[in-house]
C-alpha cells in the first residue's frame, strides 16, 4: 500500500503545478515517483531534469541505458522502475533471458561483451562500493569517458528514485502485476566495517579552471559566484556542463529543501561511511562539524557504532538513514516511526539526501577523487 496520497490539480500551489505541467511536457504524462516528489516541488522539478538528461541526453546507446536502469531496479527490488525499464530494455534489442535471469536473481549468461561490462561495474560498485581496475578498464573501454561519466550519471539518478520509490511503496500501475522481489534489497544489514579502496590515482583529472572551455568556465563561473563547491564528483562532470548543472541543481535543492543543516548532514555522513566515500566522508562530516554535529556522533558514525544521540529529529533522520543505506527503503516500522517524528515532507527530502550521497559517495569511488588534505576528519581505514 502506498504511504502517500498524491496530489490533485486543485490541491497544488503555483510552484507545485508549473512544476507538474514541466513533467507532463517532458514526459507525456506525471506517472511513477513524481506523483510522490510533487509533495516537494523542487525535488520533482530537479530529479526530473536529471533524470531526462540520463535518459534522454546520454551518449550510451538504447539499450545499454536500459539495461543499467533494469539492473539497477532489480538490485534495490524497485517494482515501478524494473516493470518501465525491463520492458524498454528489451524493446532495445536486450535478449528476454537477461531481463528473466535478472527477474530471477541470477547472473545472465551474456553472449555480447557490452552488456556484461556495464552488469559487472554496477554489481561490483553496488556490492563492495569499489570498482577494480580490469572491472572499470573494461567499461571505460566499452563506453568511453563519456560514457562511463554518463553512466555514473544513470547510477545518481536511478539511486534517488529507487529508494524514494522503495521507501514510500509507490505502487505499479493498475492492471500490472507486481514483481515478487521487493521493494527494497534482500538480505540482512552489513555491520562489519568495510575495507577502504586501494585505488590512489584520480581515474579521470578533474578539470582546472585553466584547462575548460568557454562553455564549461561559465558553468564553473555560475557556481563560484554562489558559493559552490566544485568538489567531488562535480570535477568530473564538469566535463559535461549540461550535466554538472543538473548535478548541482539536486544538491542545491536538498541544501535549501525541508532539512534543517543538522539533519542534512547525519544523512550524508551515514550514506558516506555506508559506501566507504573517503572524499565524501572527509567533506560532508567536516560540515557535520559545521552544522552542530557532534564530534562523538561523528566518531561513532565513522567507527560504525549507533551514536547516543538526545535529539529526537536527529535520531529519526539516523534511524531512517541506516536502514536506507542497508536496504534500499524503510520497512513499515521504521516509516512509521521516521515520518511521526519528521513530517512527511522532511522525510521524503531525507530519503533524497540519503540515496543523493549514496550515488556522490560512488561515484567519488569510481573516480578515485582523493579526499583533501584541509578536512579535519577523514574516513577510518580498515584491513580487508
Amino acid at each position: 500500500m502506498a504511504r502517500y496520497q498524491p496530489l490533485s490539480p486543485d490541491q497544488m500551489t503555483a510552484e507545485r503545478r508549473a512544476v507538474y505541467d514541466d513533467i507532463e511536457k517532458s514526459r507525456g504524462s506525471v506517472r511513477g515517483p513524481f506523483p510522490l516528489m510533487l509533495h516537494n516541488a523542487g525535488l520533482a522539478s530537479a530529479a526530473q531534469k536529471l533524470g531526462g538528461y540520463a535518459r534522454f541526453e546520454s551518449k550510451i546507446e538504447p539499450r545499454l541505458l536500459e539495461f543499467a536502469a533494469a539492473v539497477l531496479a532489480r538490485f534495490w527490488g524497485a517494482h515501478v522502475e524494473w516493470i518501465v525499464h525491463s520492458r524498454l530494455a528489451v524493446e532495445a534489442g536486450l535478449e528476454p533471458a537477461i531481463i528473466e535471469a535478472l527477474r530471477e536473481g541470477l547472473t545472465p549468461d551474456f553472449v555480447n561483451d557490452d552488456e556484461k561490462a556495464i552488469y559487472d561495474f554496477l554489481m561490483m560498485l553496488f556490492t563492495t562500493s569499489q570498482v577494480d581496475g580490469a572491472t572499470y578498464g573494461k567499461c571505460l573501454e566499452t563506453l568511453g569517458e563519456r560514457g562511463l561519466i554518463d553512466l555514473m550519471a544513470i547510477v545518481t539518478h536511478y539511486t534517488v528514485i529507487n529508494m524514494t520509490l522503495n521507501s514510500f511503496h509507490v505502487p505499479v500501475p493498475d492492471g500490472v502485476e507486481t514483481p515478487s522481489f521487493g521493494p527494497g534489497r534482500a538480505g540482512p544489514r552489513r555491520t562489519e566495517p568495510m575495507a577502504a579502496g586501494t585505488q590512489t590515482t584520480a581515474r579521470i583529472d578533474p578539470l582546472k579552471r585553466e584547462d575548460m572551455d568557454a562553455e564549461q568556465a561559465a558553468a564553473f563561473d555560475e557556481v563560484v559566484a554562489k558559493g559552490g563547491r566544485l568538489g567531488g564528483p562535480n570535477g568530473i562532470y564538469i566535463r559535461v556542463p549540461v550535466l554538472f548543472r543538473l548535478h548541482q541543481a539536486v544538491g542545491n535543492y536538498l541544501r535549501a529543501g525541508h532539512l534543517s543543516p543538522r539533519l542534512r548532514q547525519i544523512a550524508a555522513i551515514v550514506a558516506a561511511r555506508h559506501w566507504n566515500g573517503a572524499y565524501a566522508w572527509g567533506a560532508q562530516a567536516r560540515d557535520a562539524l559545521t552544522a552542530g554535529v557532534s564530534r562523538e556522533t561523528v566518531d561513532a558514525i565513522n567507527a560504525r557504532r549507533t551514536p547516543v544521540l538526545d535529539d529526537a529529529d536527529d535520531q529519526a533522520a539516523y534511524d531512517a538513514a541506516i536502514e536506507i543505506t542497508d536496504t534500499g527503503g524503510l520497512s513499515d516500522a521504521a516509516f512509521a516511526a521516521a515520518s511521526a517524528q519528521l513530517g512527511f515532507n522532511t522525510l521524503l527530502d531525507l530519503v533524497a539526501m540519503t540515496s543523493f550521497y549514496t550515488a556522490v559517495s560512488l561515484a567519488v569511488n569510481v573516480f578515485a577523487v582523493a579526499p583533501q588534505a584541509a578536512f579535519p576528519v577523514q574516513l577510518e581505514r580498515h584491513p580487508t
